[in-house]
């Protein structure tokens, strides 16, 4: 049943992510930044759990969890 869902909703993304027609707005320059910042967040979010986190463990340092 989840890849029943993965599969639609993965179509539903490709349409919606490219059908510019269809949904009236944006073209690939919207589409090509807005994966540029999804990419960027990936990113920094990598940067924060594997540098950021074994420094704070390094240190002794206990942040709320």
């Amino acid at each position: 049943m989840a890849w029943v869902l993965v599969v639609a909703l993965g179509a539903i993304l490709v349409v919606g992510a490219t059908g510019f027609s269809i949904t009236g707005y944006g073209g690939y320059k919207e589409l090509g930044t807005a994966l540029a910042v999804l990419g960027l967040s990936v990113v920094l979010w990598l940067y924060r759990i594997k540098v950021q986190d074994r420094r704070a463990g390094e240190s002794g340092a206990s942040g709320p969890r």
